[in-house]
């Protein structure tokens, strides 16, 4: 709400609001005042501008996250990326460049602590999955499977429409109809 409300600030050119917010349909509440943050409101503006630069050239954002991916690339290809385990994945100034050899090491060494560890590979399979893409494998270029992805489908039927046509039927069989697909992402 916050950010939503710095975004609403912004762009009314107003210096402070109350906000009401009606939480889960039934509680009411009231905040305020909400003061504008210049700062705040500046990272807003630069993420729409970045929005709709990408709009304007029709170009998707680039994935950050294995949810990401899957939401871009639903389905994916018959094919391999190849990446070196040298490929840096991520230099900062001041820091140490990251490679893919580094992240998916500290895959491993990652399963220590469980919380952490979730955590951990989840940064790692967003990292991974990000430069899987679209494709179902992820090889050094010595063809070494660094990662795959598994996919599942299912299809779903329009009961509306099959109780149109044949209501006796649909009754029978709408128990065991339900589909859906996702993507599996494994670190070799």
């Amino acid at each position: 709400m916050f950010l939503q409300e710095q975004w609403e600030l912004f762009c009314a050119d107003l210096p402070e609001a109350d906000v009401c917010p009606l939480i889960n349909t039934n509680d009411y509440r009231e905040y305020g005042p909400v003061r504008a943050d210049k700062k705040t409101q500046e990272q807003c503006l630069a993420l729409a501008e970045r929005f709709i630069w990408q709009v304007r050239r029709n170009q998707a954002p680039n994935p950050e996250t294995w949810e990401d991916v899957c939401r871009l690339f639903p389905d994916a290809k018959d094919t391999t990326a190849i990446y070196p385990l040298e490929t840096v994945l991520r230099e900062r100034e001041g820091q140490e460049s990251v490679t893919l050899a580094d992240i998916l090491a500290s895959y491993e060494k990652a399963k220590g602590d469980e919380a952490r560890a979730r955590r951990r590979q989840e940064d790692v399979k967003n990292a991974v999955g990000v430069l899987l893409g679209e494709n179902r494998v992820l090889t050094d270029p010595e063809r070494n499977v660094l990662a795959k992805s598994r996919q599942w489908s299912r299809e779903t039927v329009k009961l509306a429409e099959l109780w149109k046509a044949d209501p006796e039927f649909a009754a029978k069989i709408e128990p065991w109809i339900s589909r859906a697909s996702w993507r599996e992402l494994r670190i070799s």
